[in-house]
C-alpha cells in the first residue's frame, strides 16, 4: 500500500484530492495539512514515520 500526505493551501480543493485518492484501495491518506497548518514543515521530514511522529504531538 502506498501512504502519502497531502499539502494543499485551499481546505475544500485538499477534500476534493482526499476523496478522489481515497478511492484507490491501494492509496492511504496518512496525512493532509491546510496553509494554515504550516505545510512548509511536512516537506522537511525525509521518512513518513517522522512525519507520523509530528503528527500525534
Amino acid at each position: 500500500m502506498l501512504k502519502i500526505v497531502i499539502v494543499e493551501r485551499e481546505p475544500f480543493t485538499l477534500l476534493g484530492i482526499k476523496t478522489a485518492i481515497s478511492q484507490s484501495p491501494d492509496i492511504e491518506v496518512s496525512g493532509e495539512a491546510t496553509q494554515t497548518m504550516s505545510g512548509d514543515d511536512y516537506y522537511s521530514y525525509n521518512t513518513l514515520q517522522e512525519l507520523e511522529d509530528k503528527m500525534k504531538k
